[in-house]
């Protein structure tokens, strides 16, 4: 496990820097897994494997840049423009504005542009930097006509001041010779009164009342009070639509977000959901975390939300819950209240981990099997306990021929094969590595669900 703890250092240190690094790390990952959902054919995908596995090997030997160059790399294998020195020099650049929230009176967005890891600067006449500002519709709200980009870093001003309210795109675009070589964008938010309203809501929220829309609107106050102090999250944060749903947290049943429930203990569970209109009973997909991740993993991350996806395809219910752990209890504890909440069916609930999420799914399945219809574990850990009722749970195994858990995930299938589990299946993924093993797992995932469901 030694791997994974140097990925969970990596990815939680605190500094300013670190959380640049793991915003980027982030971004350029989501990209590349969205582009390997589209990319079929098998020999251009094994070009991209082999640089994914040097940026694994780049993630535990601490090498951030070459991590992130390497990950660029294999986008642009899969895309057919990893011969193309410009485009790797574009991709290495990244945009990143003063703040990611304004107060509505300010005058200016301060944005700078540089280089996240070195690459040789290609030789061209004529290379241009160009900003602007879209709505969530793609709408153009404002456009700063090209400069020209001599040295890195380089920086420009953006006038705000007739910006309405809201959540934007701030799209950054690099051209070599005319020719569009980077496309990248930033969420950023525009509050009125940003610092006045957060200070009164955290004041309403200092009282006794500990219900999960309290909580809830705590969470989300925390997480605007970090962009305030110019803190970076590992993901876009639409802080305009997080302070109304806060400020309107006494009718707050969030459908599709941020979900904080107390314990009895006290603790609170963060989780991010999706919870399908429909008036029948919903069958619910918890799905466990790798280690540093967070809740936002198996929705934007993890094949670009592939397992969203799939579950608004079935019209299920996705629960993710933030660095849940390995107690069976909480789990149960977090079921009863999620049911209270929504809609829930207790009889299909289906629960997946990845990695360290795989080894507390395990834990957890294994000491309460009664509470799932099936379970999924990806880049499994080995496993030596079992009881009666958790070889009657289906259990399906997905990894890589490239993932560092093969080995331990035949393992655990032979394990659980020689132990008597009435149903259990192992897929294996030719040459997928740890990062990418779960959005290749996924449709045999719920494939694997459905039939547990019938």
């Amino acid at each position: 496990m030694k791997p994974v703890k140097i990925i969970v250092f990596l990815l939680i240190a605190s500094c300013v820097y670190a959380q640049v690094e793991r915003y980027e790390l982030g971004r350029r990952l989501k990209l590349l897994e969205q582009k390997l959902e589209v990319t079929k054919e098998n020999s251009v995908r094994k070009r991209a494997f082999e640089q994914i596995n040097k940026a694994v090997l780049s993630f535990f030997s601490f090498k951030i840049q070459d991590a992130a160059r390497s990950i660029d790399e294999a986008r642009l294998a899969l895309e057919g423009k990893q011969d193309r020195k410009e485009f790797l020099w574009a991709e290495s650049l990244f945009t990143s504005p003063d703040s990611r929230v304004y107060d509505a009176k300010q005058a200016y967005l301060k944005v700078t542009l540089d280089a996240f890891y070195a690459v040789d600067k290609p030789l061209a006449k004529k290379i241009t930097w160009k900003l602007s500002i879209s709505d969530s519709n793609g709408k153009s709200i404002k456009s700063l006509k090209p400069v020209t980009l001599n040295s890195l870093p380089a920086f420009q001003n953006i006038s705000i001041t007739r910006i309405k309210q809201g959540d934007y795109f701030l799209l950054s675009e690099v051209f070599v010779e005319e020719r569009k070589v980077l496309a990248s964008m930033v969420l950023v938010s525009f509050i009125d009164s940003f610092e006045k309203r957060l200070e009164s809501l955290k004041r309403e929220l200092e009282g006794e009342d500990k219900s999960w829309q309290a909580e809830t609107a705590r969470e989300y106050v925390r997480i605007l009070q970090d962009l305030k102090q110019g803190k970076i999250r590992e993901a876009d944060i639409p802080a305009a639509s997080f302070l109304s749903r806060a400020e309107n947290y006494k009718k707050l049943i969030p459908k599709d977000g941020l979900l904080a429930i107390p314990y009895v203990d006290g603790a609170i569970q963060v989780s991010r959901v999706y919870i399908p209109d429909t008036s029948e009973k919903i069958p619910l997909v918890i799905a466990l975390h790798g280690a540093g991740g967070s809740e936002n993993l198996f929705f934007e991350g993890y094949g670009g939300g592939k397992a969203l996806r799939l579950c608004k395809n079935r019209k299920w219910a996705l629960v993710a819950p933030r660095n849940f752990g390995f107690n069976a209890e909480k789990m149960s504890e977090l079921l009863d209240r999620l049911s209270e909440i929504y809609p829930i069916d207790k009889n299909s609930v289906f629960l997946i981990g990845h990695s360290l999420g795989s080894v507390q799914a395990l834990t957890i399945a294994s000491k309460k099997p009664e509470l799932f219809r099936a379970l999924a574990l990806i880049s499994a850990g080995n496993f030596q306990g079992i009881n009666e009722k958790f070889t009657r749970l289906p259990i399906f195994i997905g990894t890589g021929t490239s993932d560092f858990s093969f080995s331990s995930s035949r393992k655990l299938y032979d394990f659980l094969v020689k132990s008597g589990a009435e149903k259990v299946e192992l897929k294996v993924y030719q040459d997928v590595e740890h990062l990418t093993a779960v959005q290749f797992s996924l449709e045999d995932v719920f494939e694997f669900f459905d039939l547990a469901k019938i």
